[in-house]
């Protein structure tokens, strides 16, 4: 039977850690800066002054990376549609034909599309219909989307819906065509494409799945591997805006459109939030638009499909009415690196995902596909297995200079999934990310290990033992040994898969006391899953998260406690009775 060792595992995530280091000051030097500000804002117009019957056109990008011109008219005017002083405005797309053959319309992906009456910006495309005409839309008013480049607070997010008043429904069906009964009563918030790299389609299913329950306006669209290439120049507008949750082996990258540039380097765009949260640290990305496919039905309307490509700068404002990035290098990320080995066919990988937005679930959860991924890269297929994985989760505390570390590893075998141990540094990963006691920031998550197809697993069938009074090797009830000696104690596993038993043999010490004492064997109980529930600090949170007993030990208590690791993991349990004579 080949052993999976953890030793050799430690040894790797030494060696990953420095390939990891050495990457992130080539692209991530640049630290982020704290906020995004300018004064040279681009010439608007005023939301009071845009009427029905105006005419305009717009910018976006429809396929490669150069925006293609449109031309609207407006339609009317939504007032306080977002909040008190927020408006949103009412358009059609009209042309040229040329356009909506290869748009459709309104389609995700199009949020931030300047739109320009008068040669002044007015606004950026943010909303959309369902089940009605894909050529009419509204969009945010450019003079709420240079807020965000001027000082201010965080401020509430927007809606992912607003509903039209009778006026604005009639004159949303005099435009469509329709009744007023058949217009739409209802306009949702322009869709986010998550462009998604290095997963299949059942995990895609998966992050859509929990996206939607956090009820986040955000599509997952299969992509390609960004470049992540830097380059310090701002974006223009009309062309894709892209804001990176991650990227390298797994990247997660929202698409949507630059509005304008401020300044010499400031970006703004997309005319909605991505996670409505304030001050934000994502790499603002280009793209290159594959196509925008059709939705004949109007359910879901066009979407995009696009690649992240090169670094612009960093995403810093994630505000109520659009995005802001300041050009020039990425944020400095959490570094997830592994390093896998198939341990039946020698087949390897060392893989890297760098994370910049962090907060809450998102920063665990790409650690866990990154290694999910990288595992089945090695492994080649779904199904039992055995993985033996150590892990080194890496941090700072709250005041944003103390170091924290987390070491830990499993050996884990199973019927159903041979990476089910990933969990357990998931697990960690959350507990640190959601602990009572204070704010961390991750640094980097390194791992690496071996996976099999066999089950490494093993039953405890059998107890010998000996010691100075009874010295031969014998299944005993009840083991003599004089006070102070030890006790020799041999396990016999039977291992899952065929290959004969295995034997484990180690000593437990008497104490120097008489008596008897009852000493039970067992498998180690694997916790996978933690909470702070009678923890009473953040260093004891470590210290819980980086010790625990493995599925891989074989525990003896009784005199003491007695700690013994195997190559494979323990299940069943003995017991045997010791007499301790003075």
């Amino acid at each position: 039977m080949q052993a999976v060792r953890t030793n050799g595992t430690r040894r790797a995530i030494i060696a990953v850690g420095s390939i990891a280091a050495m990457f992130a000051s080539l692209l991530f030097a640049t630290p982020a800066p704290a906020a995004v500000e300018c004064s040279t804002t681009p010439a608007v117009l005023p939301a009071s002054q845009i009427h029905a019957g105006m005419t305009g056109t717009g910018l976006t990008t429809v396929q490669g990376s150069t925006p293609t011109s449109f031309s609207i008219t407006v339609i009317g005017t939504l007032v306080d549609a977002v909040l008190p002083g927020r408006d949103l405005v009412i358009f059609e797309i009209t042309g040229p034909q040329s356009f909506l053959d290869q748009a459709y319309g309104m389609f995700y992906g199009m949020s931030g599309s300047p739109i320009f009456i008068n040669g002044q910006l007015a606004g950026a495309a943010s909303y959309r219909f369902s089940f009605s005409d894909a050529a009419i839309g509204l969009f945010t008013p450019a003079e709420d989307m240079v807020e965000i480049v001027r000082p201010a607070g965080s401020t509430p997010a927007m809606p992912t819906s607003v509903a039209l008043t009778p006026a604005a429904r009639r004159a949303v069906a005099a435009a469509a065509g329709v009744t007023a009964a058949e217009a739409p009563a209802i306009a949702q918030i322009l869709r986010t494409p998550l462009a998604v790299s290095g997963m299949s389609g059942a995990q895609i299913d998966e992050l859509q799945a929990k996206l939607d329950d956090e009820g986040l306006p955000v599509d997952v669209v299969a992509a390609g591997r960004a470049s992540a290439a830097l380059d310090p120049t701002p974006l223009q507008p009309g062309s894709p805006m892209g804001a990176a949750v991650s990227l390298g082996d797994v990247g997660w990258v929202g698409i949507g459109t630059t509005t304008f540039v401020c300044g010499s380097n400031v970006n703004v765009g997309w005319g909605h939030s991505f996670f409505f949260g304030g001050d934000s640290a994502m790499a603002m990305t280009d793209a290159e638009v594959v196509t925008i496919l059709n939705d004949p039905s109007g359910i879901y309307g066009p979407g995009m499909i696009a690649n992240a490509g090169d670094v612009h700068g960093t995403i810093l404002e994630d505000r109520i009415s659009g995005i802001a990035g300041q050009a020039g290098g990425a944020p400095n990320p959490m570094a997830v690196t592994s390093d896998y080995t198939n341990a039946d066919t020698g087949a390897s990988r060392v893989g890297r995902t760098d994370v910049f937005y962090q907060e809450d679930w998102w920063g665990p959860d790409v650690a866990w596909y990154h290694n999910y991924v990288n595992l089945l890269a090695v492994f080649d297929q779904y199904g039992d297995g055995t993985l033996d994985m150590g892990y080194t989760i890496e941090g700072v505390r709250e005041d944003g200079t103390t170091p924290f570390a987390v070491t830990n590893s499993v050996l884990w075998s199973s019927p159903y999934d041979a990476f089910e141990g990933i969990y357990k540094m998931n697990s960690a990963m959350y507990s640190l990310a959601f602990n009572r006691f204070e704010d961390v920031t991750f640094t980097s998550v390194d791992t690496a290990g071996s996976v099999t197809q066999q089950r490494l697993e093993g039953e405890l069938v059998r107890v010998r033992t000996a010691s100075d009074l009874q010295p031969g090797l014998r299944t005993r009830s009840v083991q003599k040994v004089s006070a102070g000696e030890t006790i020799t104690v041999e396990v016999t596993l039977d291992p899952l898969e065929d290959g004969g038993d295995v034997k484990v043999v180690f000593e437990i010490r008497a104490g120097s006391g008489g008596g008897y004492a009852d000493v039970k064997l067992r498998g180690g109980r694997e916790r996978f899953w933690f909470n702070d529930r009678g923890i009473d600090s953040f260093e004891e949170l470590l210290d819980k998260l980086s010790g625990g007993e493995h599925a891989n030990e074989i525990v003896a208590s009784g005199l003491g406690r007695v700690v013994f690791a195997t190559d494979m993991m323990v299940t069943g349990k003995e017991s045997f009775t010791v007499k301790v004579i003075r």
